[in-house]
Order: structure tokens, then sequence, then C-alpha cells
């Protein structure tokens, strides 16, 4: 199990690849945020997905986590995961392919893909 964890300020320790197990294709990451635990079986591809658009977003993942927790309205934390992951690159695909430009601040992308977790689907 990969854990994803917080110290006592709150910086994030990003998993890497190395640590993620080699064989199968669900791994068991954990985000931690305090005294919260919350395991969560995501594709591997799923968890590196949510670590890039952190790190593109310049946010912790833990932060997007919360961020896609809030946007959830009653929809499984996992399936809001893995929609928010496949929501966020189909809208940077679409900037992108239309010529816009990165601008400070949260990403179109990232406020597209809260907008489609928050409707529950595509």
């Amino acid at each position: 199990m990969t854990v994803i964890s917080t110290d006592e300020v709150g910086a994030a320790a990003p998993a890497t690849a190395a640590a993620r197990p080699v064989s199968g294709p669900v791994s068991e990451p954990a985000l931690e945020a305090g005294p919260r635990r919350h395991p969560l079986r995501l594709e591997r591809e799923i968890w590196e997905g949510l670590e890039t658009a952190a790190a593109a977003e310049r946010i912790r993942l833990v932060d997007l986590r919360d961020m896609v927790d809030a946007a959830r309205c009653g929809v499984p934390e996992a399936r809001a995961l893995r929609l928010f992951a496949i929501a966020y690159f189909h809208a940077r695909a679409r900037a992108q392919a239309a010529g816009h430009r990165p601008s400070p601040g949260p990403s179109r992308a990232l406020t597209a893909a809260l907008e489609t977790v928050a409707r529950g689907g595509l």
C-alpha cells in the first residue's frame, strides 16, 4: 500500500512510482490528512493522473482530494476521483487543441473537471 501523508506543517509527501506495487492493475494508496485516513482502490494510472494534475495545478494531492470530495455530491469517492482524472485531462486536451494558454490561478481544466464531478458524470 502506498501512503500519501502530511507532515506537521501539512506539506504532502509525494508517492513515487517505485513505491507502487508492480503486479496487478489496482493499488491501494491511502490519503492521510491529520487524523483522517481513507484507503482507496484505484488503478495505478489514475493515481499517476491525480499526482500529475496536482503538480500541474501546484497543489498538494491531499488538497486535490479535498476539492474533489467537496464537489462529489454523493458520488462514491473512488468514482469521483476516477471521473475527475478523466475530465481533467479531457479538458486540458480540449484547451490545448483550442490554443489556450495557461492562466494564473486554477486552470480551466481544474474548474471543468470539478464541475463534471459535481454533475456526477461527463
